[in-house]
């Protein structure tokens, strides 16, 4: 692309189609080595004030070629994400957790902001969750200071950032332990500086 074809507010002169590639050797339909079925992949891009994805629209393309999208709006980066059934994640393989480190009062929005009941990307993120799934959040001394359950999960979950009794809960490293019938337990672990 010639650098003419972008207009000085970083968006395209004139359309242009994106290729975003994914694996599926044996063309069954199914990003290969997860259970995300092809067709409920979209086109997310990076917002970069935010370092978050933003989903963009559905993908275009036959079953093993690179999925397309019309037109792109702006020079970014994109990926193509999918999930399964129903929006949720079969397993637990893909759960995402972030900002980490999370500080919410360093003044960069991209490594946090305090939770806000009404704010969906405040407090820490727990992604891409299986419909049920119980989360203990764990002192690097193996104190519990936090449980998150939910048997109706939407894929996501906040975490506040507070102990049991409510208050924040201090600077330094923590693991979360999360668990989900079927799916098994898996750690992760978090850094917050207040």
């Amino acid at each position: 692309m010639a650098v003419d074809n972008v207009r000085s507010t970083g968006t395209f002169a004139q359309p242009v189609t994106v290729c975003v590639p994914y694996p599926d050797a044996d063309n069954d339909g199914v990003v290969d080595n997860t259970r995300v079925p092809a067709s409920t992949l979209q086109v997310h891009v990076l917002d970069e004030t935010t370092a978050l994805w933003t989903a963009m629209n559905a993908l275009h393309g036959r079953l093993g070629e690179p999925r397309r999208l019309r037109p792109a709006p702006h020079l970014s980066i994109f990926t193509a994400l999918g999930t399964s059934a129903a929006g949720i994640a079969a397993d637990l393989s893909g759960v995402r957790v972030y900002p980490i480190p999370y500080r919410p009062n360093g003044g960069d929005p991209n490594r946090g902001h305090l939770y806000s009941a009404g704010d969906p990307q405040s407090g820490i993120i727990f992604d891409n969750l299986p419909s049920t799934v119980d989360i203990e959040i764990y002192t690097i001394a193996g104190r519990r200071v936090a449980r998150l359950s939910t048997a109706a999960s939407s894929g996501m979950l906040q975490w506040d950032v507070r102990n049991e009794s409510g208050q924040d809960v201090a600077s330094g490293g923590y693991v979360a332990v999360l668990r989900s019938p079927g799916c098994g337990q898996i750690t992760k672990q978090l850094i917050i500086v207040r």
